[in-house]
């Protein structure tokens, strides 16, 4: 084998830089293999030409690409030599690009100290042996690395931007846009990571651009003005600074960064921020304009402008305003993104300025105060104008020439200070004048400052006039213009008649006839209190309150006004005019809408029609009004299924279905009125009972639903020649659900039980059938309803104190028949309710300490009651009624006055499902009848004998509620009464109270004293008592029969 030149050859001079020699042939994977194994190691052969010259002489090798250098080997720098008595020192340099080399470093050992690049050279300085007759020999070298091929990864993280060198905290965010010539970017280091078997080089910089295009490639646009490199630990982009030529203009930017690592491994670029610039200045709007035209009383002002335009990229953000003020909250500018503002305040009475400018998303402004702005002049005034001027009645009159006719005319001058216009003017006679005593002038009166004609005097002798002015300037809280009542003018004027003064207290209702379509409202007044006689009314009306026409007259005090228009909303007020044709000023104003309700349900236009099948029917008719149709329809008079419309129509139809073909129905229609519409009772809208009968069908007939409860019915019927039936059913005609049962193929009788169903629900259904031919047959569309689940609809609570104790009488009614059952607690209000400020006002002071103002507990609302603590006493007790009914009354006797109880209403319906109502608490009324005294037995034993007899008076009743007692008694008869017992401990119902040591054969007189927990105190008549002689007694027998009678005499 011969390696290099050889004579005769045109090869030039060959550099061997890597050669191995194996002992057998290599495949190409093996060459593979050596090549991306990361083990790279380049041999330097024996150079031909040995130096033996004095001194020492120097060998540099050619540049050696390593191409991914990630570190050195284990054994970086491998050499064998033969020194022959010289000697041999090594050095490296590296370098990245193979134009700006390290400094050459000396290798010690194996060990190199040149950074791991891509690009090596070494150099060997050899010095021959002292004899200069031998040199040293390289016969082998080998460089070993660990290979870094991966590039880097560019920062994750969004890069932070700062609005200029100076800001200490980032405050631009990627995407938005601005106006700073020269913003600061920074961002995070990136990361150069090794692939496994190789070795991470680290990072050498960022190629970094901030392009218009958002897919620039850093290392490939050096040229552009910014663009810049910056080494590993510099990661601050400066516009202006590190790219001194970058100057931006109107466009968006984008941060185009690449990482690069030692070996010369690029990361692709990536957009590490956005930044939209714009420092180009929007235009001001064209205007600005204010909603109030002239000066306004009510210092809140409403300004709007056109939209603004922004020749600039980032668009209208939005405006800024401000008012000519010098302090307060309109002195700065404020931001909006409307074009419109409203609650903008004057800073002073006058003219006041209002300043609008245009700021775009950038942060551009359209101007400042004087520069390309929009400006407004806006007036505020909230000072009454002065009282008006030459204030004139005529025809002039004195207290010793009145006029004789109750005709006058004024005149007057306008006021010597006012803002704005004048509105109008008011005007009273002998009043105080106030909004509510006087009256307006009309438009014409205003414009010619005049009334002309007028039955002014509402006395006799001296009137006096006052006149009042208002401006335009109209304040949003009072609805009117600035207006002063003390600031009047007044004028006196003498009259022999007296106009009627102003009809008073005017009313009035809507008693419209919805059903006839007659919308008509009336009006009702009091005679004037003050002037003259009336003899007519004139009634006038308008539609917008200020435009008001004659509706007509009426010599009474009540006006109805009729064909008028349904939900307008009408003005009126009255005049009252004498005998002479006097007119008194207006009355009151009142408005009303005529609405109405109907008093009578829809009429139907005659019988209904009906169209039968086997299993449905269909009934229709029609109604002078629209309305929501229902046909309740049943095998009896008592009907239990019902069909009804689900939208109003004049025009009805309803199918009936899931009927038994060949039976005969009762049926009825009712149609009705929206709910609150609704001025009658519905029952008034039942047709009359009418009858049909379904057809006979042959093939699957006899179709029944049996048996509903909340989730299930039974379904029968009969088929014949059939083989296999098959229920569907579902909420709807797509079905969805079915039961598959088999036949004999004769006639055959199928009953079925459909469970896992909605309560309240109605469910379509049909029959299929296979016949034994295998044809297929199916039934009509049905329905069926599965139960309604029952509830109390209504609850009305009366009390009744007359029998013996409070008795309360439950009204309610449910949805369906029902058994009833009212559970009734008795409780108290807890005494920690007396605390709060709610329950102080509910607890009074009494002699038995603080207690319940059962009086107030009875004002209380039903909210209010449930939101008061209480605790219970006693046990819950209950009234039952087994009776199905819809509505019902029960009667619970045994309740205690003044008390709360909370009652609840439950029951079963027919299918024995059972509800409950909502608790509901109830006061019972206070207690102020006192206790009936009756069934009132004497008994006399008599004890010892001689003048030691003496007789005992056991005295035994009952009273009709707890109380207690005590007797009054005394010898003789008469109205005096000097003894007395002991008042009983506690209150009972049935008493025994003993006088003791009474003389026999001797008259005593008695009553009974009774008084219950109320405080209700009763007395039994007088009564008169003989006691008997000693011969007469017979204790024994006589305590024997009192104790089988009531048992407790034995405590005495």
């Amino acid at each position: 084998m011969y390696i290099g030149a050889y004579e005769g050859s045109d090869v030039g001079d060959i550099t061997i830089s890597d050669l191995r020699i194996y002992d057998n042939a290599l495949s190409s994977a093996d060459v593979a293999s050596l090549y991306n194994s990361g083990l790279a190691t380049h041999q330097q052969g024996t150079e031909s030409d040995d130096r033996y010259d004095a001194g020492v002489k120097t060998y540099t090798s050619p540049s050696i690409d390593l191409t991914a250098n990630g570190a050195w080997g284990t054994t970086p720098f491998s050499i064998s030599h033969v020194l022959n008595g010289g000697s041999i020192l090594y050095y490296t340099r590296s370098s990245q690009n193979n134009s700006t080399w390290s400094d050459w470093q000396a290798v010690s050992g194996s060990t190199i100290a040149s950074s791991p690049y891509r690009y090596l050279q070494w150099k060997a300085e050899l010095q021959a042996n002292a004899e200069l007759n031998d040199s040293p020999v390289i016969t082998d070298l080998a460089i070993s690395y660990v290979q870094d091929s991966s590039a880097p990864t560019n920062p994750t993280d969004t890069a932070l931007a700062y609005s200029s060198t100076a800001s200490a905290t980032p405050d631009l965010t990627s995407g938005n846009w601005y106006n700073y010539t020269n913003p600061k970017f920074t961002w995070v280091e990136g990361v150069d990571s090794a692939e496994v078997g190789q070795s991470a080089s680290g990072i050498d910089g960022y190629h970094v651009v901030l392009s218009t295009s958002a897919v620039a490639v850093p290392s490939e646009s050096t040229a552009d003005d910014c663009y810049a490199w910056f080494e590993s630990d510099d990661r601050e982009f400066v516009v202006g600074g590190d790219a001194p030529s970058c100057v931006l203009s109107d466009n968006t930017y984008y941060l185009r960064i690449q990482t690069k690592d030692n070996s010369g491994n690029l990361a692709s670029a990536v957009t590490i921020f956005t930044y939209k610039f714009d420092n180009i200045i929007p235009s001001a709007p064209a205007s600005v304009s204010s909603t109030t035209v002239g000066y306004s009383a009510n210092n809140t002002f409403t300004f709007f402008w056109p939209t603004a335009t922004d020749t600039g990229s980032s668009g209208v953000a939005g405006y800024e305003y401000k008012t000519g003020a010098s302090s307060g909250t309109f002195s700065a500018w404020q931001f909006t993104a409307e074009t419109t503002i409203s609650n903008i305040e004057a800073y002073q009475e006058g003219q006041n300025f209002f300043y609008v400018r245009t700021k775009d998303n950038a942060g551009n402004y359209s101007g400042t105060a004087s520069n390309n702005l929009a400006l407004s002049s806006f007036y505020f005034n909230e000072s009454a104008p002065t009282s008006p001027q030459n204030l004139t009645v005529t025809p002039a009159t004195t207290v010793s020439a009145p006029s004789a006719s109750n005709v006058f005319s004024v005149s007057w001058d306008k006021p010597a200070s006012y803002s704005g216009e004048l509105a109008k003017y008011y005007y009273c006679v002998n009043c105080t004048p106030s909004a509510s005593t006087m009256t307006e002038t009309t438009p014409t009166q205003t414009v010619n400052r005049t009334l002309t004609n007028l039955a002014l005097a509402t006395q006799q002798g001296k009137n006096t006039l006052y006149l009042v002015a208002e401006d335009n300037n109209i304040n949003a809280t009072t609805g009117t213009g600035n207006r002063n009542f003390d600031s009047y003018a007044s004028a006196d004027f003498y009259a022999s008649t007296t106009a009627p003064g102003a009809p008073t207290s005017l009313s009035i209702i809507d008693v419209s006839d919805r059903q006839k379509s007659n919308w008509s409202l009336t009006l009702t007044w009091a005679v004037p209190s003050t002037g003259g006689t009336p003899s007519l009314y004139k009634v006038y009306r308008s539609t917008d309150n200020e435009t008001f026409a004659l509706a007509g007259s009426t010599t009474s005090t009540a006006y109805t006004d009729t064909a008028l228009t349904r939900a307008q909303t009408y003005y009126y007020k009255v005049y009252a005019f004498d005998d002479a044709g006097s007119t008194s000023i207006a009355s009151n104003t009142v408005s009303e809408q005529p609405l109405g309700k109907y008093v009578s349900p829809p009429s139907a236009s005659g019988a209904p029609t009906i169209q039968v099948g086997a299993s449905t029917a269909t009934v229709e008719w029609t109604t002078d009004r629209t309305a929501f149709g229902s046909v309740e329809y049943g095998k009896t008079n008592a009907y239990g299924s019902v069909a009804s419309e689900a939208s109003a129509s004049g025009t009805h139809s309803l199918k009936l279905r899931g009927l038994s073909p060949g039976a005969t129905y009762h049926y009825r229609t009712y149609s009705l009125d929206d709910s609150e519409l609704i001025g009658y009772e519905r029952t008034a809208a039942y047709s009359t009972d009418y009858t049909f009968t379904t057809l006979t069908a042959s093939e699957i007939s006899g179709i029944e639903i049996s048996d509903k409860t909340l989730s299930s019915v039974v379904l029968s019927w009969k088929t014949i020649s059939i083989v296999s039936s098959i229920i569907e059913y579902g909420e709807t005609q797509e079905y969805g659900e079915t039961v598959t049962l088999s036949s004999t193929g004769g006639e055959t009788t199928h009953t079925t039980r459909i469970s896992d169903l909605a309560h309240s629900t109605t469910y379509h259904f049909r029959v299929r059938g296979t016949t034994s031919d295998g044809d297929e047959i199916v039934s009509q569309d049905s329905t069926f309803s599965t139960t309604t689940f029952p509830k109390v609809t209504a609850v009305v609570f009366t009390t009744d104190q007359s029998q013996g104790g409070t008795m309360v009488s439950l009204a309610y009614s449910t949805n369906v028949m029902t058994t009833g059952e009212v559970q009734y607690q008795a409780v108290d209000v807890d005494p920690e309710y007396a605390k709060t400020e709610r329950g102080k006002t509910l607890f009074v002071e009494t002699d038995e300490g603080m207690k319940v103002d059962v009086g107030s507990l009875r004002n209380f609302t039903q909210s209010e009651l449930l939101a008061i603590p209480v605790v219970p006493k006693g046990e819950a007790k209950n009234v039952y009624d087994g009776v199905y009914a819809l509505k019902r009354v029960q009667k619970v006797s045994d309740l205690e006055d003044g008390l709360m109880y909370i009652f609840t209403i439950r029951g079963r319906d027919e299918y024995g499902n059972e509800f409950a109502s909502t608790p509901i608490r109830y006061v019972t009324g206070a207690d102020t009848r006192p206790p009936t005294i009756q069934n009132l037995v004497i008994e006399t034993p008599v004890s010892g004998t001689g003048i030691e007899t003496k007789v005992q008076a056991i005295i035994s009743f009952e009273t009709d509620e707890p109380a207690q007692t005590k007797i009054l008694w005394g010898q003789g008869t008469g109205s005096e009464y000097p003894n007395s017992t002991e008042t009983q401990l506690g209150f009972g119902t049935k008493h025994v109270i003993v006088l003791r040591d009474l003389d026999p054969t001797t008259s005593y007189h008695l009553k009974i004293i009774a008084q219950d927990e109320s405080r209700n105190v009763s007395e039994s008549v007088d009564t008169v008592v003989v006691t008997p002689t000693a011969q007469q007694a017979a204790l024994d027998i006589i305590l024997k029969n009192l104790d089988e009678v009531f048992g407790f005499l034995k405590l005495l």
